[in-house]
């Protein structure tokens, strides 16, 4: 690539704008200096891109973007302690891949991210293991089982018990009302029989 040094290329002439500063080729790949931005395209239709603006903004334009790191990837974050972190990171394309070592992830255009805060933390350790059988899996997920259906167990017997005692302690009640009720009429009609004699 030999490199042409002129302002504005794609702006309409050299030296139009002398404070945007273009270096392009003949196929249209062009690095765009402006007060506010630095951007960096492939080809003249801009159809892979990358756009780096003052006000903390980067985006990454293209059909398939690959982030490769031997040790670190980090995105966002400032460079230095104090410093500003990136106010918005934007990456278009039919997959944007991410690798660090050989561990990472690959987002095709099926795949939707929309929140807040999307924070992923890895730890430095290998996950303990999972359990390897049926057996296994069902003993873990069932430990404790037998303990927690006695105490609900206990507590709705214990419910029903106390239900049991209460409807016939009023049945009882009920009962000697009834008859005491059938004695005081026995009484008066045993009277009003008398009296009547």
């Amino acid at each position: 690539m030999k490199p042409s040094a002129k302002s504005a290329s794609s702006r309409g002439g050299y030296a139009k704008n002398p404070e945007e500063k273009s270096f392009s080729n003949v196929n249209g790949a062009e690095l765009l200096l402006t007060p506010n931005a630095a951007s960096l395209a492939a080809e003249e239709g801009k159809t892979t891109i990358i756009k780096l603006e003052t006000g903390g903004t980067a985006s990454i334009k293209g059909k398939d973007i690959d982030l490769n790191a031997t040790m670190n990837l980090s995105m966002g974050e400032p460079v230095e302690e104090g410093g500003m972190a990136a106010a918005k990171i934007t990456m278009e394309g039919k997959t944007v891949s991410f690798m660090v070592g050989g561990a990472g992830f690959t987002l095709t255009e099926e795949v939707r991210i929309v929140a807040a805060l999307v924070k992923i933390t890895a730890a430095d350790r290998t996950p303990p293991e999972s359990p390897r059988s049926y057996e296994d899996v069902m003993n873990a997920s069932t430990a404790g089982k037998e303990a927690y259906l006695d105490g609900i167990n206990d507590h709705v017997t214990e419910k029903f018990v106390k239900k049991y005692e209460d409807g016939r302690n009023q049945a009882i009640d009920g009962v000697f009302k009834i008859a005491g009720t059938v004695a005081v009429v026995a009484v008066v009609i045993g009277v009003t029989v008398l009296l009547q004699d």
